[in-house]
């Protein structure tokens, strides 16, 4: 791991590059925007170059342990993490479409367990993860979760309850991290990262970066847990048969039980048939004015005419007669006949006898 100082700082210097335009990409929000995806892409490229560097220095042995890597090294183990992190961030809108996020989302797992072996190789991967590592290689990909779900431990309980785990341990994972980052000082500083590590403490500097690399570890398996999730509904989006024709009229006789009907053009159709049943919903209102003031209340349904409209569309269609026969004679009164006859006359004879009662006419007893 010897190497001449501008090697150590040419790298150091790209990595505090990186590490800035990543930090810059993850305090703006996420945005679908061109301009978003070429900053991904060029932070993508300045940690890929600093990968290269790694690898061409030979900055890592899995001959060492932990204790044999030099302080201002223990950053460049995140790199592949950082690395999969923006991957799996990435949306290409290329003519691909799904497919190029498919292979956006491979990359970025294939990078998780390139950053997983190599913090394992030093022996950074224990407790709880040293299990959800084993499961990370023997499972195929889309087949990992975080909840052993093939080993009988799944179900919503045990997915809540992983979940409620997993929270938990990132929150005191980020507890430890900004406690060993503050410290080391108030000189901390992402842009004088080395300049730090010679005029501060080194133990509590490696401690800070001990403790993001724990971080990062419970990061990655979460990630390849989103991941596979995602891998596995793209999978299911792939293999949904085409709609067909069938399908295609099947859906329009669905369409035409359901109440809320699409707004046609109705211009050319009337309102109502021959025998009186409606062809096309319609509102009946006092007036355009009244329900404009109405509109986009509660509950509110735009008018489709008014009732003078309905109207006069119905005396086009012949729907109302107008004119016909002359009025009736005797001043319009209605004749009287039959049953209505007997009670008229039943009425004129119970009016008699109340004006005149039984011997009101004879008083005398003349005649």
């Amino acid at each position: 791991m010897t190497t001449s100082s501008l090697d150590d700082e040419s790298l150091g210097a790209l990595f505090r590059r990186a590490e800035a335009e990543r930090a810059a990409i993850e305090s703006s929000s996420p945005t679908s925007s061109a301009d978003h995806g070429k900053r991904v892409a060029g932070a993508v490229t300045l940690y890929e170059r600093v990968q290269s560097g790694i690898t061409s220095l030979s900055l890592f042995s899995r001959n060492e342990a932990i204790d044999d890597v030099s302080t201002t090294s223990l950053p460049f183990l995140s790199v592949e993490w950082r690395l999969a992190e923006l991957e799996a961030a990435r949306w290409e809108k290329d003519e691909d479409g799904v497919d190029g996020r498919r292979a956006a989302l491979g990359r970025a797992r294939e990078r998780y367990g390139r950053f997983l072996d190599l913090v394992d190789a030093y022996g950074l991967v224990v407790g709880p993860y040293e299990p959800l590592l084993e499961r990370f290689r023997s499972r195929l990909p889309e087949e990992f979760s975080v909840v052993d779900e093939v080993g009988g431990g799944g179900g919503l309980a045990a997915r809540r309850d992983a979940k409620i785990a997993s929270f938990r341990a990132e929150k005191e994972l980020r507890r430890r991290r900004d406690e060993a980052f503050r410290s080391v000082g108030a000189g901390v500083d992402d842009d004088e990262g080395e300049a730090v590590g010679e005029a501060g403490d080194d133990e509590l500097l490696r401690g800070f970066y001990l403790a993001e690399l724990a971080f990062g570890i419970h990061s990655a398996f979460n990630g390849v847990d989103a991941i596979d999730r995602e891998l596995r509904l793209l999978s299911l989006a792939a293999s949904a048969p085409p709609t067909t024709t069938k399908a295609r009229g099947q859906d329009q006789e669905d369409d035409a039980s359901r109440l809320d009907q699409p707004l046609l053009s109705t211009a050319a159709r009337p309102l109502l048939s021959r025998g009186g049943k409606p062809l096309q919903p319609f509102t009946l209102v006092g007036s355009r004015a009244d329900r404009a003031r109405a509109v986009f209340r509660p509950g509110h349904n735009l008018p489709s005419m008014s009732v003078d409209e309905y109207l006069a569309e119905e005396r086009r269609r012949g729907g109302i007669l107008d004119g016909g026969g002359g009025g009736r004679a005797g001043g319009g009164k209605r004749p009287v006949g039959g049953d209505e006859d007997e009670t008229y006359k039943a009425r004129a004879w119970d009016d008699f006898k109340d004006d005149n009662p039984r011997g009101s006419g004879n008083t005398l007893n003349m005649g």
